[in-house]
């Protein structure tokens, strides 16, 4: 690439180690203060660099505001009187605006007056780099002392997927995700004439074992994506003002004045286009969708409905008086106190019926103002159960630890108030601190990785320098291998808690209170069904290493003690009701579609 002189700045945003060196080359200065997200950058010593100057109290009380602007502008939406999906776009948008905007918390005045360099690692795969760009563009347009320079950078290579065995697939999968799988190829070229239609958007564990019911009551199975291509080009209309106050009242909450305009412009932008998608969606599924669900008594599964074109899907398909059922995904929104600010996301917020885990989900769904379902508590699908089949023993590490650390760089995906930096050194606290020091092996499963940097994780780095820890060298799904060793490790109050818990394993947890937090009325049954650890807890190192280096058959004594709170902890905020939950769920579909219609 050409030569550029950057001799003029002093103040550089760049998240690459080889855009430095690169910006060296062309004469920016040593003085130079270079801002940065990334945890590879910031720990690697390299001269002028330091942190986004944001403070972990402003970033989680920014986060829990997603929340209350999400609330605020669906209310300020329907009171305009906007119908409930255009003012569910509006919340969910301005979710992800708010998750864009959060490392321009670090602006001030002067980043919109002086000179500024951006260097954008440049990878050559458009869909990477757009997941890496950050938002700075986008708010410093306005200064025309403001440069943009792309560099072209390398992809550290990340490690593989593993590929189960076909007899570690049919053990855990069960008849219903073999049967599902089976049933939908042999509907693919048959006629649906004068017979009622399963139709899934998104499947799942969940939702293959409801489908599979319900083929066995007579249905067609079909399956098609929510998420169509939009061929038409989108007709984009900006956004009164009116319809912003919220959006603008919370920008001027917390940001420096400048950004105001360009924040406010590029919600606008984005909305507009959401809002167009959903209305060339309504126009798609129109046509489409009477020719896929055939007569009555036909019925949509899902679980996600987060593209606005799968909320026209919905829309429509409640035109044609067809039930949308989602089903539940995760248990994330029971345990985790950083959920509540997700709650426009939920499932049952453009659904007609809405199929939960266990009562805590339920009562927990029910109570946010974007609810339009029927909740039921029905149980977890047969795959959870079946975590305590796969064989194998790893004698040379009986410890397991299920990372949950995941960096969200420009993603856009956050989960509390912490930086990527914090994060990072977090768990490179624990690799030597408490995981390097232990008398017992210890194998590490990272998080399966998604590309949010383009330099190497400096987690795995810390450890390839411990003897006693080793990584998985693929990314392989956790029900294939808990199974291989005595105890597991978690942190972070997140779906993988509940998996870990259902190993039937002794399950060791680590409360972070400002990243993925345990909810508080959840604390004492974490403390007598497993064993708790707090981060903040200054003796947290010691205590933990303590307890792990203990003989293993001593952990599962201790665990085994808590077996009755446990069980009282799965049944309230994990697993549910014991028995078939898929059976429960067409029970309950078909009682609604005898009724004729989607309420």
């Amino acid at each position: 690439m050409n030569n550029h002189d950057f001799s003029r700045f002093r103040h550089v945003f760049c998240d690459s180690l080889e855009a430095i060196r690169y910006a060296r080359r062309c004469n920016l200065p040593k003085t130079a203060r270079i801002f940065s997200a990334s945890p590879a950058v910031l720990l690697s010593g390299t001269t002028g660099v330091e942190p986004e100057p944001v403070s972990e109290d402003t970033l989680n009380d920014y986060w829990y505001q997603a929340g209350h602007l999400a609330s605020s502008l669906f209310a300020h939406w329907r009171d305009a009187g906007k119908d409930h999906d255009q003012a569910l776009i509006a919340a969910r948008v301005s979710v992800v605006v708010h998750h864009q905007l959060t490392r321009a918390l670090c602006l001030a005045e002067a980043d919109f007056k002086e000179p500024r360099l951006y260097l954008a690692a440049q990878t050559g795969q458009l869909a990477l780099d757009h997941r890496l760009e950050a938002i700075w563009p986008v708010l410093l347009q306005g200064n025309p002392d403001f440069q943009r320079i792309a560099v072209p950078h390398e992809i550290v290579p990340k490690i593989g997927t593993a590929i189960p065995s076909l007899r570690q697939r049919l053990v855990l999968s069960g008849f219903a995700d073999i049967g599902f799988r089976l049933v939908e190829r042999f509907w693919r070229s048959r006629s649906i004439k004068n017979r009622p239609v399963a139709l899934v958007f998104h499947d799942s564990e969940f939702v293959k074992e409801a489908a599979f019911g319900l083929v066995r009551h007579g249905y067609a199975l079909r399956t098609m994506s929510a998420k169509h291509t939009i061929g038409e080009s989108l007709k984009l209309e900006a956004i009164p003002a009116r319809l912003l106050q919220p959006f603008d009242t919370f920008l001027k909450t917390h940001f420096t004045p400048s950004v105001i305009a360009p924040a406010l412009a590029h919600f606008n932008s984005v909305l507009s286009r959401a809002l167009a998608e959903y209305d060339v969606g309504l126009q798609y599924w129109e046509r489409k969708l009477p020719g896929l669900v055939g007569t009555k008594n036909s019925v949509v599964l899902t679980t996600v409905t987060n593209a606005p074109s799968a909320i026209a899907a919905a829309r429509i398909a409640q035109t044609l008086s067809v039930p949308v059922v989602g089903f539940q995904h995760g248990v994330t929104r029971e345990i985790a106190g950083s959920h509540k600010a997700l709650t426009c996301n939920f499932e049952n917020t453009a659904t007609n019926l809405f199929m939960t885990f266990n009562p805590e989900a339920t009562r927990i769904s029910n109570d946010t103002p974007f609810n339009r379902a029927q909740i039921h508590t029905v149980g977890m699908p047969a795959v959870y159960r079946r975590m305590q089949r796969s064989s194998g023993e790893d004698r040379a590490h009986p410890l397991l630890y299920v990372s949950t650390m995941l960096p969200v760089g420009n993603v856009n995906h956050a989960s509390g108030g912490v930086s990527d930096l914090e994060k990072t050194r977090r768990e490179i606290s624990l690799v030597r601190n408490v995981f390097g020091q232990l008398p017992h092996g210890v194998k590490y499963k990272p998080y399966p990785a998604r590309d949010c940097y383009v330099d190497g994780d400096p987690v795995l780095e810390a450890i390839s320098k411990e003897p006693g820890i080793t990584v998985f060298d693929q990314d392989i799904d956790l029900r294939y291998i808990a199974h291989h060793h005595k105890v597991i490790i978690t942190a972070r109050a997140t779906s993988t808690v509940s998996w870990c818990l259902l190993t039937g394993l002794p399950v060791v947890f680590i409360n972070h209170p400002t990243h993925a937090p345990l909810r508080e009325e959840y604390r004492q049954a974490f403390a007598d069904s497993l064993f708790l650890f707090d981060w903040d807890d200054p003796d947290m190192h010691q205590t933990l290493r303590a307890f792990l280096s203990q003989p293993i058959k001593d952990i599962e004594q201790q665990y085994a003690a808590k077996k009755n709170a446990r069980q009282e902890l799965l049944d309230q905020a994990i697993s549910g009701p014991k028995g078939n939950a898929g059976r429960r769920a067409v029970d309950i579909i078909l009682a609604q579609v005898s009724k004729g219609a989607a309420s």
